[in-house]
């Protein structure tokens, strides 16, 4: 009886672990070892196109501490970007994040 019940335990916290984990990309063959799940790489620029690769550098350049193969954003998982954009002067600001899982 006590064997069921331990087992039963097991499994529920395996399955509840399953859940909290972000879903599996076809493309990410191994997670970086001691990588954060998501690493957020930040940028501005005038226009909205530079601040979108300035972030995804800025993240690649944070990726890269766990090693080169883990750099490449088409590799990374669950990624996302967002850009805001403000007018403090003459001109439009542009700042934009890029989040994402590193892969290799």
């Amino acid at each position: 009886m006590k064997t069921i019940i331990v087992l039963a335990a097991a499994a529920a916290l395996s399955a509840s672990s399953a859940l909290a984990q972000p879903p599996p990309n076809p493309n990410c063959k191994t997670q970086a070892y001691g990588a954060p799940t998501l690493i957020t790489g930040t940028a501005q620029a005038s226009q909205q196109q530079q601040a979108q690769m300035g972030a995804r550098s800025n993240w690649s350049a944070k990726a890269s501490a766990f090693g080169g193969a883990y750099t490449f954003w088409n590799k990374a998982a669950n990624k996302s970007t967002n850009c805001q954009s403000s007018k403090p002067a003459f001109t439009y600001v542009y700042k934009c994040t890029a989040t994402a899982q590193p892969c290799r």
